[in-house]
């Protein structure tokens, strides 16, 4: 069974694992702690315990929901977590030549003030 798991680089390196292994820990962790929740609810059967309980029952749902909602996006490849339009825009950015001096008041068709900052940052980094 051990053999058959990928080291940790590996399962760094694929989003896919990331998803795999993040999942299980989660489950591990859930498990654990309701079992925990049980155990003192069971022993105690005191109302603050019932209290404690339901606050840590919460707490785990929120951290649950949180690692769902982190998760989900890792199987994408990497640039599409960015939204797809932000991308595009960086795209044109990348593409967009500046000539030099621009940016200061920008163009006739009034680039954006990124653009116009972008074209700065080139500017300066090209002397």
């Amino acid at each position: 069974m051990i053999h058959h798991l990928h080291p940790p680089a590996t399962i760094l390196n694929s989003p896919g694992n990331i998803v795999i292994f993040l999942a299980m820990v989660m489950v591990v962790m859930a498990m654990t702690m309701m079992m925990a929740m049980c155990l003192v609810m069971i022993m105690t059967m005191s109302v603050m315990a019932v209290v404690v309980v339901a606050m840590m029952t919460m707490i785990m749902v929120v951290v649950l929901t949180m690692t769902i909602v982190i998760v989900i996006p890792l199987p994408l490849p990497v640039g599409m977590a960015v939204p797809i339009s932000a991308r595009k825009r960086m795209q044109q950015w990348e593409n967009r030549t500046c000539l030099v001096g621009e940016g200061e008041l920008g163009d006739a068709d009034g680039p954006g003030l990124s653009q116009n900052w972008l074209c700065q940052r080139e500017n300066y980094n090209h002397g």
